[in-house]
């Protein structure tokens, strides 16, 4: 089978659950590797076993991780980023700043790396990458991001599609109708109100939350393990407080409890996927996100 014709991503199948590694082999994996299901098993045992012991002489490890301040010679560039309106809408409900962090003792919510995207975003990153260029690089909030197809089925229903799996729907708002926006109007009467609809991706912003002294990745995280395997150790990043975080928190973050990353003895890190006894590159069938959008409305007379 050609290679355009699959994705390679490498897999942490060492924190992953058996029943779950057989169902990502079987349902989503080419024919030809779904064949070699027991192969992988028998790799995975390996791996799961060797995680386990990890688990038990790193417990602790992702307690009490300190961070540092950026020097004021970026307070300018970090202003004018702290000052973006998509910056202040991704951040805003919360209590925010910039810290440098240490890549490696992040707690990791994914389990899976896109090799393809990594291939992009690599040479991004130059030999000797300056710290000007980290904060553009994982805290500028407009990022380099595909362009997504759209296809219109019904009056009401598009449909949207992107190779990105960060790609989503970001909400729906009332808008006050300006004159440019009649134009838009197809269908002609007098309009006096609108709703817009987005589609779009998440915050552009590596993000980190903070919770019972504990740093989880929460977004950015192909752009963190890019770095990391260009040796890149310290980066900038938006870090997040929760100071009660059993009310802020939400319950889970991609799949994982909150009580697993708060209070688990070691849960999984960034670093992990470095070890190459943990981890396996599996071909995947090619995919696209979807995201489709439909609206409706009622109308009816009432008495008054």
């Amino acid at each position: 089978m050609r290679s355009q014709q699959y994705n390679r991503s490498r897999f942490l199948y060492g924190a992953i659950p058996q029943t779950q590694v057989t169902a990502i082999v079987r349902g989503q994996c080419i024919p030809e590797e779904a064949e070699n299901l027991d192969q992988i098993i028998v790799g995975w045992r390996k791996a799961a076993n060797l995680f386990r012991e990890i688990e038990s002489k790193e417990a602790g490890i992702a307690d009490n991780n300190a961070t540092t301040e950026l020097s004021s010679e970026h307070s300018p560039k970090l202003n004018h980023i702290r000052n973006d309106v998509l910056f202040k809408n991704s951040f805003s409900a919360y209590s925010s700043d910039f810290r440098i962090v240490d890549v490696e003792k992040l707690i990791a919510t994914q389990r899976s790396i896109d090799l393809s995207y990594i291939v992009q975003l690599t040479p991004r990153i130059s030999k000797n990458v300056t710290m000007d260029e980290l904060i553009d690089f994982c805290l500028s909030p407009s990022q380099n991001v595909p362009m997504p197809q759209s296809f219109q089925l019904a009056s009401n229903l598009v449909t949207y599609s992107s190779p990105s799996k960060d790609f989503r729907f970001v909400g729906g708002f009332p808008k006050q109708l300006t004159t440019d926006d009649l134009k838009y109007a197809l269908s002609g009467g007098v309009p006096v109100g609108a709703i817009i609809l987005f589609v779009g991706y998440g915050a552009g912003s590596v993000n980190v939350l903070e919770a019972n002294n504990r740093l989880i990745l929460n977004n950015g995280f192909h752009r963190v393990y890019a770095l990391r395997k260009s040796g890149v150790t310290k980066i900038p990043v938006v870090l997040q407080h929760f100071r009660n975080p059993d009310l802020e928190m939400p319950a889970d973050i991609l799949g994982l409890s909150r009580d697993y990353l708060l209070k688990h003895q070691r849960p999984v890190l960034v670093k992990d996927f470095f070890v190459d006894e943990l981890t396996t590159v599996l071909r995947l069938k090619k995919t696209v996100r979807s995201v489709r959008v439909q609206w409706g409305f009622e109308q009816a007379d009432m008495a008054i």
